[in-house]
């Protein structure tokens, strides 16, 4: 996923308002179903920025993982090891495992210190 457009729009939004002189801490945000008139949301643009940043962050990082599997061909599978116990396990293409995390996007992101690591030897 391409996000620099969005990070893009979000900074020269934030630059234009600063500029103009304009608090962002003291703009309100109110959003309005247009055929009841009827009130959806409201909040502060300060808290909308900042989440817009965290969901930005969030979608960045994914498609750093997502890129990873691809590029290098790997694989994340799900392992029950015992009743009550189960890993995530990165495996390469000659079905090797590289890492292994109880959560998914930590095994990915250990494979992904490991790859690091390696390229840097």
């Amino acid at each position: 996923m391409k996000t620099t457009v969005i990070d893009f729009t979000l900074s020269s939004l934030i630059a234009l308002l600063e500029h103009e002189g304009i608090d962002l801490s003291s703009v309100k945000i109110s959003l309005k179903n247009d055929s009841t008139d009827e009130s959806l949301t409201e909040g502060m643009l300060v808290d909308l920025i900042e989440k817009a940043k965290k969901d930005l962050e969030q979608i960045q990082n994914e498609s750093t993982r997502l890129d990873f599997l691809l590029e290098n061909r790997i694989r994340v599978e799900k392992w029950n090891t015992s009743p009550s116990t189960q890993y995530y396990f990165v495996m390469n293409e000659d079905d090797e495992s590289i890492a292994k995390e109880v959560d998914g996007r930590d095994a990915i992101d250990a494979a992904i210190k490991i790859f690091e690591e390696e390229s840097n030897d």
